[in-house]
């Protein structure tokens, strides 16, 4: 499944991912424009389309292919410090179970 993302001129966004055969489907999307569409996944090149126009009771489709691309993915550093969890005691976790109580 392939993300989407609309972004109309004002700011407002709207996502979507694709249906099992590969379509995208948004309602209640504002009449007008400009929309710029944006197709993004990894191992394949971004695909951005700008200028797009929506007009009131029509439906807007457009076909996108997307080609191949090499893509490094960089490693992920992840950091702790001793003793930071450590100061919550027993009932702080138990509070958060609802079938629990505590004496």
């Amino acid at each position: 499944m392939l993300p989407l993302l609309l972004t109309h001129s004002s700011g407002t966004q709207y996502g979507t991912i694709t249906d099992n055969d590969g379509r995208f489907t948004i309602s209640n999307m504002r009449v007008g424009g400009p929309y710029t569409v944006e197709l993004s996944y990894i191992g394949y090149a971004t695909s951005k389309t700008e200028n797009i126009y929506l007009k009131l009771g029509e439906p807007f489709r457009q076909n996108y292919q997307m080609a191949e691309e090499s893509v490094t993915l960089e490693g992920v550093t992840i950091s702790a410090k001793a003793g930071t969890l450590g100061k919550r005691g027993f009932n702080d976790f138990i509070r958060l179970t609802p079938q629990s109580t505590t004496t």
